[in-house]
């Protein structure tokens, strides 16, 4: 049995003294620098468009800079809630990806509809970049506020880009 305590006593002391573990999670959160090496980017910002359903128009600020038109059609409905589907296209002007100034991406979109709370409808979109980079996921979160036509949906982008 003393054998044993003393085997589990050096064990723990020997492990215990590596000094090359890491102590905080500074290591384990990824930076602009380590994220734009990888070739992989990631990107915040805010989408601003009119129209009428299912066709907007409009501009894209924060890390990527431009115009960005979008189609989409509702699929299924339930409720007080529309799913659908839909292309984006951002003509890139500017931001934080040099290699992709002056190009063309394109999206395809998963789209969640809520209209619990008229004349403002909650989005919660999701898209997945089918050309232009090399691939790229995006979540979209805002209202559409249909209580003047044009209609004006704002949603704020969070996600990465790959190259």
């Amino acid at each position: 049995m003393k054998s044993h305590i003393v085997l589990v006593a050096i064990l723990s002391s020997t492990f215990g003294c590596v000094t090359d573990t890491p102590t905080t999670p500074d290591g384990l959160t990824p930076e602009f620098a380590v994220a734009g090496s990888s070739g992989c980017y990631t990107v915040s910002g805010t989408i601003q468009q009119t129209g009428m359903t299912g066709s907007f128009t409009g501009t894209i600020s924060g890390d990527v800079v431009g115009t960005v038109t979008t189609q989409t059609q509702v699929t299924a409905s339930q409720g007080s809630v529309n799913l659908g589907t839909g292309q984006q296209t951002w003509q890139i002007t500017g931001g934080i990806i040099e290699p992709l100034i002056g190009s063309t991406v394109r999206l395809e979109l998963r789209t969640m509809s809520v209209f619990a709370q008229l004349p403002l409808v909650q989005l919660n979109n999701s898209a997945d970049i089918i050309e232009g980079a090399a691939m790229g996921s995006l979540t979209y979160h805002g209202t559409l506020d249909v209580s003047s036509v044009p209609f004006t949906p704002t949603v704020e982008y969070q996600g990465v880009i790959c190259l």
